[in-house]
């Protein structure tokens, strides 16, 4: 089934030109989210540089114009100095550094668009100025498990805004980007701009078929990207929350800590017997054919070594003693040959009073 394009509105009438704005509007937001063929043909450029009170020509000849930063006019000198150092190069407006405003965003790991729409959500709070009175751009400059490290460079329109229009206003055109010092890689002018020639030789009646059923499409998508974005804004939140209050949470691991302890002291407990009060018990305990050679005390425990005609003794006699519990031999009984005795190792625990 062949399509009879004829049907369509010409661009003679009124439908037909609104179609026809509509289409180019699309094609260069097209153009532009793609990587522009001249810009990695072309490495050759030519910079402005907008410094302090004065522009700069960025050549051999170094040609400078003094630059208030207001809406004014190029000098003559400058304009032809331009014109005849461009030729078929790409022109590039570099701002210093100090009129920028850059800041390290932390955010979880996203892609393209969802970057771009948390970064619109964190312009507001990132910067003192409202969004519509910034150019802004981004990079990442980190990305792995943990999340991603975004550079986000944004510029007052007021210190941009009078030199591109005094560019335009020489004959200049608009530059194909406009960056900051040590940031060449973010381009700050915004995506939307006038059709180019080139585009306007498309056919638009074909194409315009093709984007109704990519409009028929996204009709289906957009509810979900909504949602994917709302859940992007409750993320980029969360990051925000976590951060301001972590020292919130370690004090309150502190507070409970202390807490704690307090309830520890203030809860009715026994006093544990003093050494010398645990050794005047054992020597109660044990008859005075039985000797002590070694007692250590560690954490509340407490290991006897001696020598006794019968070690099993001595342990049951421990056993049985209100004043301690665990008792138990830590190492095999052993005869000593010269004495005909038993050496025992027996560990034992103190029981509070």
């Amino acid at each position: 089934m062949a399509l009879d394009l004829t049907l369509l509105p010409s661009e003679e009438t009124p439908l037909g030109r609104a179609l026809v704005g509509f289409w180019r509007w699309w094609i260069e937001g097209l153009r532009k989210a793609l990587p522009r063929r001249g810009e990695t043909a072309r490495a050759d450029t030519l910079r402005i540089l907008l410094e302090g009170d004065h522009l700069r020509l960025v050549t051999g000849d170094g040609v400078e114009q003094a630059w208030n930063g207001e809406a004014g006019a190029l000098s003559p000198d400058f304009v032809a100095a331009l014109r005849d150092a461009r030729r078929n190069r790409a022109l590039v407006v570099e701002l210093a550094a100090d009129l920028a405003l850059i800041k390290t965003l932390h955010l979880p790991v996203l892609g393209r668009d969802e970057l771009d729409a948390a970064i619109g959500y964190q312009l507001t709070s990132a910067t003192p100025f409202p969004p519509d009175q910034l150019l802004s751009g981004q990079q990442v400059a980190r990305r792995d498990g943990k999340g991603m490290g975004v550079v986000l460079v944004a510029v007052p329109k007021r210190f941009a805004q009078p030199l591109l229009q005094a560019l335009a206003d020489a004959g200049v055109g608009v530059p194909e980007r406009l960056v900051v010092s040590g940031y060449e890689g973010v381009n700050l002018l915004p995506r939307d701009g006038a059709m180019n020639v080139g585009a306007r030789r498309i056919g638009w009646r074909l194409p315009l078929l093709v984007l109704l059923g990519l409009l028929l499409m996204a009709s289906m998508v957009v509810p979900v990207w909504k949602k994917r974005a709302q859940l992007i804004k409750l993320e980029t939140e969360l990051v925000v929350v976590k951060k301001r209050a972590e020292p919130l949470l370690k004090r309150k691991d502190r507070a409970m800590k202390l807490q704690k302890s307090l309830s520890e002291l203030a809860r009715p407990s026994g006093r544990m017997p003093t050494e010398l009060g645990i050794i005047e018990r054992l020597s109660a305990l044990l008859p005075d054919t039985d000797w002590l050679i070694e007692m250590r005390f560690t954490k509340g425990r407490i290991q006897l070594r001696g020598e006794a005609a019968h070690a099993v003794d001595v342990l049951e006699r421990l056993q049985n003693a209100a004043e301690f519990t665990d008792a138990r031999f830590l190492s095999p009984v052993s005869k000593n040959r010269r004495t005909g005795r038993e050496n025992f190792h027996i560990e034992i625990r103190a029981v509070a009073s």
